[in-house]
């Protein structure tokens, strides 16, 4: 390293807010950041990333671990956590301020939860709550119910449906959270193996789950949620969990409010702000 007047020469490195290097044989100085607005800016595609991600990630930890969402067709070294950040990030745009996405703040939104090759579960809202396209026949969904009924009911009426398959429901309830004044999700699953020997009830096995009822002769939801829900339909093979493609039906007013402009400029801010006072 060269020498000044018995003090070591600094060619390349950083002290402080400045950057030091060398070119063409001259010592360049500089500050790191923008003198004009003293740290760096976030590009438009950072933001609109940041705003978003926040919310991705925060829907992901509320699925309990057991069901987490699933992913058929991944390439080797791609997590299920990838995949569902990559669709929620194309799904209706929720944008969180960084204090938001720093408190696990959430918007339940139309992510998906699973894809793969079974046929797409079909769901339309019937006036009362969503309905599937999954045909009981006769049956009527009551207390004494069993699941060999239920399951010999889809497997005789739907054609995609094998014994031995099951259903998963999702129901994901947008909530207010008091201690942070924030909004929060709250996710509940519960599964049905299409078991033609399982003489328990329905209600022995899905407990107080709104979306294992009948009406007009097709699966339906009791009632609707505030918030989002989904059925997928699965099916364990020798190479890997068949899975139907699905995403989370909403009725949900703050998918409106946090997806607007205006919250889109606010969340921005709450960036723009952090980066300004600590360059991060």
């Amino acid at each position: 390293m060269a020498q000044l007047n018995g003090i070591p020469l600094i060619t390349k490195g950083r002290i402080g807010d400045y950057s030091i290097y060398l070119r063409d044989n001259k010592l360049i100085v500089r500050s790191r950041y923008n003198e004009s607005h003293g740290r760096r800016q976030l590009s438009e595609r950072q933001l609109r990333q940041c705003t978003r991600m926040g919310n991705a990630v925060a829907l992901w930890r509320a699925f309990p671990e057991e069901y987490r969402p699933a992913f058929q067709h991944r390439r080797s070294g791609v997590s299920n956590y990838n995949m569902f950040v990559t669709h929620a990030m194309q799904a209706h745009p929720i944008y969180l301020s960084r204090p938001m996405t720093q408190r696990n703040a959430c918007v339940v939104s139309d992510v998906m939860v699973s894809q793969g090759s079974l046929t797409e579960i079909v769901v339309e809202h019937d006036g009362t709550a969503p309905t599937t396209n999954i045909w009981l026949g006769g049956l009527t969904i009551g207390n004494g119910t069993t699941i060999r009924q239920l399951a010999k009911a889809i497997v005789d009426n739907n054609l995609d449906y094998r014994p031995g398959d099951h259903l998963l429901y999702y129901r994901c309830e947008q909530q207010w959270s008091q201690p942070i004044d924030m909004p929060v999700v709250k996710i509940c699953c519960q599964r049905v193996v299409l078991d033609l020997a399982d003489d328990r009830t329905v209600n022995e096995v899905v407990g107080d789950s709104i979306g294992f009822a009948q009406r007009g002769g097709l699966l339906a939801a009791v009632q609707e949620v505030e918030g989002g829900m989904a059925w997928v339909h699965t099916r364990n093979s020798e190479e890997t969990l068949l899975l139907s493609t699905q995403r989370l039906v909403c009725n949900n007013p703050l998918i409106a409010n946090y997806g607007s402009d205006e919250a889109y400029e606010a969340a921005c801010d709450s960036y723009r702000r952090t980066v300004a006072r600590t360059g991060i």
